[in-house]
Formats: C-alpha cells, structure tokens, sequence
C-alpha cells in the first residue's frame, strides 16, 4: 500500500508543542490504513483556503455501509469486526471531536470506488494562508 501526500500545513493544524501531525489527521491515516485497500495507494492532501484547513484523506477499498455512515463518529462504531481489525472504534469520534472543539467539521463520502474523510478547522488567529 502506498501513500501519497501533499500537505502545507498551518501551524494551527500540527501539535505545535511537538511539532507533529495532530490525534486527527493521524487516526484518519490509520483508519484509510486498516479499512483501504492494500494494493491501492492512499491520498492525503491539504490546502488553506481563505481562512479555513482542509485534510482531505482517500482510499480505494470497500463501500462504508448506508446505515454506518449516521453513527459513524459516535464512539466504538465499526463494522463488524474481523480479525485483521485492530482498535476499538474510536479514533473517527476523536478525530471528530477535536474538529467540533475547534469550531471544524468532519465528514465522508463513500462510494464504491473511494472513501473520503474531509476535516476542516479554521485557521488560527493571525494565521494567513500559505504559511
């Protein structure tokens, strides 16, 4: 499995005592690792438009299931667990969780050629695009 990245980020997006990608961005590339399809690559991209963040994270593999998708970011949901799946189904709800905290959003389109997670987060104060 490959991963193809393009991200700028602003520094509001980063653990900037750390100086590494958030709980956020991480626990969507896991989940594009555990539930993507293994010989198709992942795309992670980024941008800043005027004054919002948007993580884009896609993977090829199977269709996120009609009646997933309305529980998706609630605590500990999951398909069915098989025994190749690790965790407990809760890195979405985190993920989700510190979009909603940082007045951001999380969401998913699904379909059978790809799954997308898109997370927007407004810039931080005196932060300007393409820093």
């Amino acid at each position: 499995m490959g991963c193809d990245q393009g991200i700028r980020s602003p520094s509001g997006f980063s653990n900037r005592r750390h100086g590494r990608p958030s709980p956020a961005s991480s626990n969507l590339l896991a989940n594009a690792i555990t539930h993507g399809s293994r010989d198709q690559p992942i795309t992670v991209t980024g941008e800043v438009q005027e004054s919002e963040f948007e993580l884009a994270v896609e993977n090829s593999g199977n269709r996120i299931p009609d009646d997933l998708v309305p529980i998706l970011f609630q605590p500990f949901a999951r398909e069915k667990a098989s025994a190749s799946m690790n965790g407990l189904g809760l890195g979405l709800y985190i993920a989700s969780e510190i979009a909603r905290t940082h007045d951001g959003s999380l969401t998913v389109d699904s379909s059978a050629e790809k799954t997308s997670f898109r997370l927007r987060m407004p810039l931080l104060a005196g932060e300007k695009p393409g820093m």
